[in-house]
């Protein structure tokens, strides 16, 4: 009896600790779901831009981002069609992400955002050489979700995780011929307005100078990202700043910036020069009456300058000049070169175009057609299409009148800039030249709409210039470019921005693009 007593107790405690066993356990689970919950990513359409219809891609990154990311009791995924739709379902993490694929190359820009916050989690940026590269990139910025946000284990037979730096690397091998290397800078939700490329600390390396409205930024691009340099607003002055160029005005060996604008009150050019002196920037000329323009010459750097008012009652109608610093400092007076068969001073290059030893001159006019002209102004060739395309303009009192002041105002749109250099590098002089293509045909007299865009490289044969290796068409429009070292190591690129409306009347944003 006494042996049966025991077996029950050794029985009910048997019992006993099964049940509180299995209650920590469950209650564990319990708490640690309340302290780490599910957390849900949402993931919303990526922007592909390509000259094919890459849908099926588009689908592709769904599903396997969905497949990757879905981990019972930690992850789950949602899609949605914007950042709005987060609070809607719950999410925690936003994935948003841009493919650019630009002739053979292929860019991957996507980011992993908190929702509540907005701000960054995790940068991915990475580039390839095949459409099929953006499936391993987005196998990688899978698992860097997994190990650096969710603190998951990497996935066995996966490359390890790249590190996030929010900038594109370099490939380690140039494809050769046609095949151009491709860099690209972060974005900026606002419109870039002009680029240009300085050594404006005299150390002998390139910085990348950004203009966008009044505010002019310095960034130098190194093997670790787009770095910045320095940061200025301008005095506006009722100035609408267009443009930003270097020249040594002074032949002291240092480059002053000059900004280039239109005055709003008197509808004229207004263009400053500036030196970066020991971390400040000092305005150190202007007012100049005139739309200033730097071209490289067999002689070396050329400043020219072209006012907006001459005879007649149209702007522009004025000669391209040379410009030198007068004596004393005083201002900026005519050199002794001048070119009155250019109508526009920003879309002119010099260059042995013809490849037979002899310098050319080179127009974009503000019809959008090239010319070729002799030193002496004689016209050797113009093109049977247009090129060009820039939203600036200078205002003028036209012929057409209204009801209150007599006058409406008229528009001339300036021009993009033109450049000469060998970017085939096989010893033949390029003519570097952009297009912007208007919604609108050019129809509109007072604005311009620009939605996709290219650059092309001329190459000169005995009909004219040809197409030599022309870009594929861009979502959006290029605001400016400029060819030179941007990264410092010997060799020049085609730098440009592109600039880009999401939805209309949306808020603009841009990019910095240089390739090879």
């Amino acid at each position: 009896m006494k042996g049966l007593f025991v077996r029950r107790r050794i029985f009910i405690a048997l019992i006993g600790c099964f049940i509180l066993q299995w209650g920590l356990a469950w209650g564990g689970s319990v708490w640690a779901d309340a302290v780490n919950p599910e957390k849900k990513i949402l993931i919303t359409p990526f922007q592909i831009t390509s000259q094919e219809n890459l849908e099926f891609l588009k689908k592709g990154i769904e599903k396997m981002l969905e497949a990757r990311l879905t981990e019972p009791g930690t992850s789950s995924v949602v899609f949605g069609d914007d950042d709005d739709a987060a609070k809607r379902l719950g999410a925690d993490y936003i994935v948003k992400g841009t493919i650019l694929i630009f002739g053979s190359q292929v860019n991957t820009d996507v980011k992993l955002l908190e929702a509540d916050t907005g701000k960054a989690k995790l940068e991915f940026n990475e580039m390839g050489t095949e459409k099929g590269d953006v499936i391993k990139h987005m196998d990688l910025f899978a698992e860097n979700i997994r190990t650096q946000a969710l603190g998951l284990k990497p996935v066995a037979g996966l490359a390890a995780p790249v590190p996030t730096g929010g900038y594109a690397k370099q490939p380690e091998q140039l494809a050769q011929t046609r095949s151009q290397e491709i860099w690209r800078g972060p974005f900026w939700d606002k419109e870039i307005t002009a680029i240009c490329l300085a050594d404006i600390e005299g150390d002998g390396k390139t910085e990348t100078l950004v203009l966008s409205g009044a505010q002019l930024d310095v960034y130098r691009r190194t093997p670790k990202g787009f770095a910045p340099v320095s940061s200025y607003k301008l005095p506006q002055k009722g100035v609408t700043f267009l443009f930003v160029d270097a020249y040594d005005l002074e032949n002291d060996g240092t480059k002053e910036i000059l900004i280039t604008g239109v005055d709003n009150r008197w509808r004229r050019p207004a263009a400053f020069a500036y030196r970066f002196e020991r971390g400040t920037w000092v305005e150190v000329g202007g007012p100049y009456d005139y739309f200033l323009r730097v071209v490289d010459t067999r002689e070396g750097p050329l400043l020219l300058g072209q006012k907006a008012d001459g005879p007649g009652d149209k702007k522009l109608n004025t000669p391209v000049v040379e410009l030198k610093m007068g004596p004393g400092r005083q201002g900026l007076v005519p050199g002794e070169k001048t070119f009155p068969f250019i109508d526009n001073v920003f879309g002119v290059a010099f260059g042995d175009f013809m490849n037979n030893g002899n310098e050319l001159i080179a127009s974009l006019g503000l019809d959008g057609y090239l010319s070729l002209f002799s030193p002496d102004g004689q016209l050797l060739n113009k093109s049977a299409e247009t090129f060009g395309g820039t939203p600036a303009y200078i205002e003028y009192k036209g012929h057409r009148f209204n009801k209150d002041d007599g006058y409406v105002l008229s528009r001339v749109f300036l021009q993009q800039r033109v450049f000469a250099g060998d970017v085939d590098q096989d010893g033949k002089t390029n003519l570097i030249v952009v297009k912007n293509i208007d919604k609108t045909g050019g129809f509109l007299t007072k604005t311009r709409i620009f939605t996709k865009s290219y650059i092309d490289i001329l190459t000169w044969n005995e009909l004219g210039f040809e197409s030599g290796n022309r870009t594929q068409h861009l979502n959006g429009f290029i605001s400016d470019y400029t060819v030179g070292d941007m990264d410092s190591d010997g060799k020049d690129e085609i730098v440009f921005a592109l600039v880009n409306t999401p939805k209309l009347l949306g808020a603009k944003r841009s990019q910095i693009f240089a390739k090879r």
